[in-house]
């Protein structure tokens, strides 16, 4: 079982205006507290430390990485990134010609990708959002861990997808004989795709850590020729499974290669423009959680780490197909609904769904810092 701990706020403000957001961000802070719509046995405490430098905020934390959690209020950071090396949990808000940012998120993709300007991190849509996320992957970051799908993680990734989706009753009647035949839920849409899983951390030596989560990216067809993934599912289909060949075979027709959205009126519209636009894009699909690990954040953690991936992958512009009761889940982590396209069916089940995206901003690669010296630098 899990022991209760409390995490403690540090916050370092510039300015007037991060003065001002500091307060909001009070007001957040004791809202999350009074609610605790927190995960397993975490406290937050009352009292919130104020800095005056960054540099003196961070070393504090640093003293205490699975305690605290820092928020900067406008200090310029441009080497300073949420450093796993450190454990250091960030929230950042940046002030550009008087319009105030939040970012904050629950990805625990290992990467070292960094906006331009300030540290790894998503767009929040308030002080209240930002913190949850940072406080999830805080949580969390100890418990499971979130890497790309390798070629020995095969049968057990698409037995995942089996298992959730007859238990939700999406597979396509066309496809159930053949998927039920090896309990594998697999899709020619996966030749072009960027998967992704999340594992508990076995502490038993030897062990195989169990799959409990996933999602993908899907490219669709701007990608010219299969994704390494795609390769390596070709290649595990034709020599594991032959009787399933026919599941990853191109069905006839113009197609796009995104299953769920394509039957929704107006999608292919939307795709065409985006593509006429320059946009380089993608799907995320099958963000799946095992049934025994559900309510735990877990969907959140994919989700943000999936838009981390795609940063990686130098990809603009997201969109995904959802039942219409998980907008709001969607919209924490920056997906917007898109007007006009939806439908009154997903997949095999009668239930209003819709689409959503979300613009990517720009980011380019920085080096971690390993020490304050250099942060204390930036704060001009």
């Amino acid at each position: 079982m899990d022991r209760n701990y409390s995490i403690d706020l540090i916050a370092a403000c510039s300015d007037r205006l991060g003065k001002v957001s500091f307060v909001e961000a009070k007001k957040a802070w004791m809202r999350l507290r009074k609610n605790n719509n927190l995960p397993g046995n975490i406290s937050l405490t009352r009292d919130i430390s104020e800095k005056q430098s960054l540099g003196d905020a961070y070393s504090f934390v640093k003293e205490k990485p699975h305690s605290r959690i820092l928020m900067n209020f406008g200090f310029k950071a441009d080497t300073l990134v949420t450093s796993d090396e450190a454990g250091i949990q960030l929230v950042n808000m940046i002030t550009s010609k008087g319009k105030e940012t939040l970012f904050g998120t629950a990805s625990l993709l290992q990467s070292t990708i960094d906006f331009p300007k300030h540290s790894l991190s998503m767009c929040a849509t308030s002080s209240e959002s930002a913190l949850r996320k940072v406080i999830k992957r805080h949580w969390h970051r100890n418990r499971v861990f979130v890497r790309t799908i390798e070629a020995r993680d095969l049968d057990d990734y698409f037995s995942l997808r089996y298992r959730v989706w007859r238990e939700q009753n999406y597979i396509p009647e066309h496809k159930r004989s053949l998927t039920d035949l090896r309990s594998l839920e697999i899709d020619f849409t996966d030749l072009f795709s960027d998967p992704i899983g999340v594992s508990q951390i076995n502490t038993a030596v030897g062990s195989r850590p169990e799959l409990i989560g996933c999602g993908r990216l899907v490219y669709g067809p701007q990608a010219e020729k299969f994704t390494p993934h795609g390769q390596q599912v070709k290649d595990f289909i034709e020599r594991r499974y032959p009787e399933l060949v026919h599941l990853i075979k191109k069905p006839t027709g113009p197609i796009l290669s995104y299953d769920v959205l394509e039957s929704f009126p107006g999608f292919i519209e939307y795709y065409r423009d985006n593509i006429s636009r320059g946009a380089r894009q993608a799907e995320l699909s099958r963000i799946i959680v095992d049934s025994k690990y559900c309510r735990k954040g877990l969907g959140e953690i994919i989700v943000d780490s999936l838009i981390d991936l795609a940063h990686t992958r130098k990809i603009n512009y997201l969109f995904l197909g959802c039942i219409k009761k998980h907008e709001e889940f969607y919209a924490r982590s920056g997906f917007i609904r898109i007007e006009k396209i939806a439908s009154q069916e997903f997949i095999n089940v009668r239930v209003p769904a819709i689409a959503m995206h979300q613009t990517l901003p720009e980011r380019r690669i920085r080096p971690r810092i390993q020490n304050a010296t250099r942060l204390v630098r930036t704060e001009k």
